[in-house]
């Protein structure tokens, strides 16, 4: 018997458990390449470096959509406050 689900989540928590890989190994990269610091000890903030726009060039046409699809959704959580604000819009708590 499966497990009921919060409200709204459709099965959210197993698909962002199941990123975790691909979201750890970005968050690496992003570090050492200097385009995500750590702020204290929890908090990510953008580095001094930019990842270059030709680096799409020599992604796949699956990769190259992805990065464009993640700037988009990085845009919009900027654009909609706070975290807080974002979670409230994906109907989740913490």
């Amino acid at each position: 018997m499966a497990e009921p689900q919060p409200a709204g989540s459709d099965g959210l928590v197993e698909r962002l458990n199941a990123s975790m890989g691909v979201v750890t190994e970005a968050i690496r990269f992003g570090c050492f390449s200097r385009v995500l610091v750590l702020a204290g000890s929890t908090r990510l903030r953008l580095g001094d470096q930019k990842i270059k726009k030709s680096m799409g060039n020599a992604l796949s046409e699956g990769a190259a959509q992805s990065l464009k699809r993640a700037e988009r959704l990085g845009y919009w959580f900027a654009s909609a406050g706070s975290t807080r604000t974002v979670f409230d819009m994906m109907d989740l708590t913490v």
